[in-house]
């Protein structure tokens, strides 16, 4: 029940913000052979990359802000695990760019770096 809340919350936010005018962007799709520990740990990880300041988390979602936007990451414990991202904000390009840069972040994460400091081909 816990992690349907955020949804809900933010499903209202978006539902008032493309009432005026469609300002939000959002993705749900499969992570084949990714945990859902994983999936946000990605998330976090993206977040953080993308100046997103991380507030509420729970079992199964992170929350955040950047700027004026809205960011909910949900990592749905399934198989596959269910990743839904969620932005909103007051321009609709914006929230579409850092929306599609979390999703790219997520689901192709930076190449593990050597101890040489190098990336691992």
């Amino acid at each position: 029940m816990r992690a349907i809340l955020p949804v809900l919350f933010f499903g209202s936010l978006i539902a008032a913000a493309q009432a005026a005018e469609p300002r939000s962007w959002h993705v749900t799709m499969p992570l084949q052979g990714t945990t859902q520990q994983v999936c946000l740990q990605r998330s976090r990880d993206a977040m953080t990359s993308a100046a997103v300041s991380l507030a509420e988390a729970s079992q199964g979602s992170q929350y955040g802000v950047q700027g004026d936007n809205l960011v909910l990451a949900i990592c749905a414990q399934s198989e596959p695990t269910i990743l839904v991202i969620l932005v909103a904000g007051p321009q609709a390009a914006d929230a579409r760019n850092l929306g599609q840069r979390l999703r790219d972040s997520i689901t192709r994460p930076a190449a593990p770096v050597s101890p040489g400091g190098t990336k691992a081909p």
